[in-house]
């Protein structure tokens, strides 16, 4: 399962990637674009510290938590291809993506707001994990009729 960004860290980085296409005077799409080049490679990566023990016939482990861990090569790339997706339908709404950096300022605003607004992305697979161990049906129930 793949670590969730916040919604405000995702406006952060969406409005640093803004900076950065006022700065070059270029589009919002094509800053995003040229962001998700640059980590689409092998050394951008975040570890995870496992610790783990065994003996007795038994062993454990356990992650040790590390501030920035969605930080990841695959959580930043799916997190831009988001972002270029959310440009794309604001394009398509009528939100000029544009280098004016007044233009470009209107499509960050619109930007954020659908970001904590929550309408992205548009569909997924919710989870939930249900713990059903203490049902308890007999197994002598499970196949006790005839023919079994």
């Amino acid at each position: 399962m793949a670590v969730q960004i916040q919604a405000i860290k995702k406006c952060g980085f969406v409005r640093q990637i803004a900076q950065q296409a006022i700065n070059s005077a270029s589009t919002l799409k094509d800053a995003l674009i040229a962001a998700q080049t640059g980590h689409f490679v092998n050394t951008f990566a975040r570890g995870r510290l496992v610790v783990s023990n065994s003996g007795g016939g038994q062993s454990g482990s356990f992650e040790i938590s590390m501030p920035g861990k969605e930080w990841t090569q695959d959580n930043v790339f799916g997190l831009i291809e988001e972002l270029i997706q959310m440009v794309d339908a604001r394009v398509a709404a009528g939100t000029p993506d544009s280098s004016d950096p007044d233009l470009l300022n209107e499509m960050l605003a619109a930007l954020i707001q659908d970001i904590n607004a929550g309408l992205f992305p548009q569909s997924g697979v919710r989870q939930q994990m249900v713990d059903v161990s203490s049902l308890n049906f007999p197994a002598t129930a499970l196949g006790s009729g005839p023919g079994n």
